[in-house]
């Protein structure tokens, strides 16, 4: 069992496919509540996760193998919470990729970029960008606000190619 932060109430938790077995298979809403705080215990004792008290919501995802991955965040806070937000600017092919990662670099913004198995789509992940990344990246592609979640399975299920750093880009396409 592994719990990884995405935000500060936000948490990925992933159970392998024997601590999957383990999930209400009839996922009635009493007993699927019992067992997402009991791992949230579990995971506060001995990981330290921080969850306020309050409502949650929980995503849920299936692996092929077995196991489960959950999305956890906090609906409610006592304390206000800094809003990060995250954008992605999507490119088809690479024609636009080396001018854009330019023009974002003379600019000193942070990104990661990210390749799917379809190598001809790329997309540029952002946290809170500066006033320049819409124009810079609505000139080359498709530009958007998303998701803590969506970004989260960018992260996930596509292969990190340059993470806030342009110097590897030379190195990628040599």
């Amino acid at each position: 069992m592994k719990a990884e932060p995405l935000g500060e109430t936000t948490y990925k938790i992933t159970l392998d496919s024997i601590e999957a077995a383990a999930v209400p298979p009839d996922g009635k809403p009493c007993e699927m509540r019992r067992f997402i705080r009991s791992v949230i215990d579990r995971l506060t004792e001995e990981q330290g996760i921080n969850l306020p008290d309050g409502r949650l919501l929980v995503e849920a995802f299936l692996r092929s193998d077995g196991s489960c991955v959950f999305f956890v965040s906090a609906l409610e806070s006592e304390k206000p919470q800094h809003h990060v937000q995250y954008y992605s600017c999507e490119l088809k092919g690479t024609e636009n990729l080396l001018p854009l990662i330019k023009a974002l670099s003379d600019n000193d913004e942070k990104y990661s970029l990210f390749c799917g198995s379809d190598p001809s789509l790329y997309r540029i992940i952002f946290s809170d960008p500066s006033e320049d990344t819409e124009r810079i990246c609505s000139e080359f592609g498709e530009y958007c606000e998303i998701s803590p979640l969506f970004a989260a399975q960018t992260r996930e299920y596509l292969t990190e190619i340059i993470s806030d750093s342009s110097e590897a880009l030379g190195n990628f396409f040599d």
